[in-house]
């Protein structure tokens, strides 16, 4: 089952999730986007399990990207 969700910022994000047990940080899927793109926001759709999308800026060798991660719903 899907869901919608929309973007939020990085310490939004960690201010609810980040001391949470049950709850941990990963990426959101594998996909390099444009660090010149505004994502805060923007719905995506994900699993039921997903409680939260931020984009995080990183670089590599092929220059500036965006990532998206999120906090997820631990299996119990």
């Amino acid at each position: 089952m899907k869901k919608k969700l929309v973007v939020v910022s990085r310490s939004k994000a960690e201010r609810q999730f980040n001391n949470n047990p049950q709850v941990e940080r990963m990426k959101l899927d594998n996909g390099k986007y444009d660090p010149a793109g505004m994502y805060i926001g923007k719905e995506v759709e994900v699993p039921e399990n997903i409680l939260a999308v931020y984009p995080v800026r990183q670089k590599d060798a092929h220059g500036p990207y965006v990532r998206l991660w999120c906090y997820i719903r631990r299996a119990a």
